[in-house]
């Protein structure tokens, strides 16, 4: 069972993950719910879904419905909304913090339909917010902050974008920070992609925005996931697939992973996701 992210008090957890209504896209999330079901059974599972068809398939929705509070929302109709999916995010995060309130106190994991809770070992968690670090450092500055967007990130640094705002899936917020950052995402996601188009990176980039905007810097952990095997034997890139090396000797059975670790003398705690 998934601990409780933050020492002290328990506290209400709750999984957003908003989606497409693709085929592809239900079923992925009966694989989130699922493993959320089993391996984090006191999470609050909440997924909101965008476009979908009144034929869609019912029996998928008929099973979402039993593992999720779901909710439906029509599409933007802008035209850049249109053409490039990956706005529904932000836009499906900013449709729930308008209508669903959660209580202050409680915090929020923020995942996307094409990942599942992995194994959730102990893990001592540093202050909220947090995410998984990923590996485009500071670079992005220099796509987004000039011209005509330079207006969108003034006095973020490189040294702050590198130790603070290189994150992605999944976030881990309290609700407050959650609710400032879904509030102004969608409009830097809006903002980014004026320079950056099209990128499977700019709601991250549109993400860190509105985090240092609303002056929420996060820390960032490599092994709260796994997910690019290629990242795996660089020791700053090595996201969790650490501790699964070290296990590999040991020829521990994925089902007792969570038993065997510290058993094992693996050097951090399993990832808690895959991605």
């Amino acid at each position: 069972v998934v601990p409780p992210l933050l020492d002290g008090p328990a506290r209400g957890i709750h999984m957003l993950v908003p989606s497409g209504c693709k085929p592809k896209d239900l079923t992925r999330l009966v694989a989130v719910g699922q493993t959320a079901l089993v391996r984090a059974p006191t999470w609050m599972r909440y997924s909101m879904l965008c476009g979908c068809a009144p034929d869609a398939d019912a029996d998928a929705h008929t099973l979402l419905e039993e593992l999720f509070s779901v909710s439906h929302h029509a599409p933007p109709t802008d035209p850049l909304a249109k053409r490039f999916g990956y706005i529904l995010k932000p836009w499906l995060l900013l449709r729930f913090v308008q209508t669903i309130r959660l209580p202050r106190r409680d915090a929020v994991i923020i995942m996307d339909s094409d990942g599942f809770v992995a194994w959730g070992g102990a893990r001592r968690m540093p202050a909220l917010p947090t995410a998984q670090m990923y590996g485009y450092g500071d670079r992005w500055l220099g796509q987004i902050c000039s011209g005509d967007t330079a207006d969108i990130c003034p006095n973020i640094t490189a040294a702050e974008a590198r130790a603070h705002y290189a994150l992605g899936v999944p976030y881990l917020l309290t609700v407050p920070a959650f609710e400032a950052i879904a509030r102004t995402w969608i409009y830097y996601m809006r903002r980014v992609t004026q320079r950056v188009w099209p990128s499977i990176l700019a709601d991250q980039y549109a993400y860190a925005l509105a985090a240092h905007y609303a002056g929420l810097q996060h820390a960032q952990l490599k092994g709260l996931m796994v997910s690019d095997p290629s990242v795996g034997g660089s020791p700053r890139l090595a996201e969790g697939w650490q501790t699964l090396f070290d296990l590999l000797p040991h020829s521990v059975a994925c089902s007792n992973l969570s038993a065997a670790t510290a058993a094992a003398g693996a050097r951090e705690p399993l990832p808690m996701f895959v991605h």
